[in-house]
């Protein structure tokens, strides 16, 4: 494996982005920003520790619900899977930004009764506690920033979202699942996204979403691209668009089309919580690399089960098999299924 291992900071000042000019700045863009809508910060990781595959997931979203009143909503979402023995568990809370809660007003710092994600890319802290287990994790990246379509900025049917990735984070700290605390090493990947949501193309979100996406983080053992693909259908026109941003190891980028989603995903895990449907297993198909990749979603259980029904989603860490670029590649990601997939 060639990914550099300098500092992104570092990289990102020494050895500036060459082609288009990204809309989003990876370190510059890593607070909030208060004049947005929706801000969001998610992170995930997967780790091989003392004989098991412990995954975990991490969202925080802060929700500026008025341009008048400055009230604030913060959504998170935190869970833990442990796919060797098949134990999964979430939690998903929305509550008002009020007493107790700390949102600072520059860089990045949210600090609530069960969580925080605070700091930088040199050094990101992220907590979470549930009834079911706690993550306590420092992260720090390094490499180079993943801009999303390129430029960090795309449409999902008219929805206008800023979005860059960070595929390597260097990570250590605990996770507790249970009654057992693991000290890991490992990996993270780490999405910065923000949004001014236009109410007259995202219609009203209690009709639910107009539109189904899927998404997944690709880093191979084998290889060292690393992909962020997208996969987006009107739930109306079944108009649907499919695409992966590649990073390559010397920080350049492409991207490339994707075989539609619509058809490639089976042996669905049927929700009796929902009754929502959402395949495990992808057959994806990238012609630009000769890519084709086998993605099983383990447990197939990994649903997040939200107070309102249109936030319900998947969230499921999962397998990579197949071949990419000519080469026999095995890996990690996660698959996020928002919508009615199947």
């Amino acid at each position: 494996m060639s990914i550099n291992q300098n500092k992104l900071t570092t990289n990102v000042k020494t050895n500036p982005q060459h082609g288009v000019q990204p809309f989003t700045d990876a370190v510059e863009n890593l607070g909030i920003d208060n004049n947005i809508t929706g801000n969001s910060w998610f992170a995930v990781g997967n780790f091989d520790c003392d004989g098991h595959k412990l995954s975990y997931m991490f969202h925080v979203s802060v929700l500026r619900m008025s341009k008048v009143l400055p009230i604030r909503m913060i959504n998170t979402v935190f869970s833990l899977t442990d796919s060797t023995t098949g134990w999964y568990q979430s939690k998903d809370q929305f509550f008002t930004a009020g007493k107790g809660t700390e949102i600072a007003t520059e860089g990045l710092h949210i600090k609530f009764k069960d969580g925080l994600m605070s700091g930088d890319l040199d050094d990101l802290h992220i907590r979470a506690n549930a009834d079911f287990g706690a993550i306590d994790l420092h992260l720090t990246a390094i490499g180079f920033p993943l801009y999303n379509a390129g430029t960090g900025y795309f449409k999902i049917f008219s929805v206008a979202n800023y979005q860059y990735s960070i595929p390597t984070l260097k990570t250590t700290g605990t996770i507790k699942i249970e009654e057992k605390t693991y000290q890991v090493t490992g990996n993270s990947w780490f999405d910065r996204q923000y949004a001014n949501p236009d109410k007259k193309s995202s219609g009203n979100l209690k009709d639910g979403y107009p539109c189904h996406w899927a998404w997944m983080n690709l880093s191979f053992k084998e290889n060292d691209d690393q992909l962020s693909l997208w996969g987006a259908m009107d739930n109306k026109t079944t108009e649907e668009y499919a695409w992966a941003t590649i990073l390559h190891a010397d920080g350049s980028q492409e991207v490339v089309e994707v075989s539609p989603l619509s058809n490639a995903g089976t042996k669905p895990f049927d929700s009796t919580k929902t009754g929502n449907h959402y395949p495990t297993h992808w057959q994806i198909k990238i012609p630009a690399k000769n890519a084709s990749l086998t993605i099983v979603a383990g447990p197939a259980n990994q649903e997040i089960i939200a107070g309102d029904k249109n936030g319900n989603k998947y969230e499921g860490a999962s397998s990579i098999t197949g071949t990419y670029d000519q080469q026999s590649v095995t890996g990690d990601c996660f698959v996020e299924l928002v919508g009615p997939w199947l």
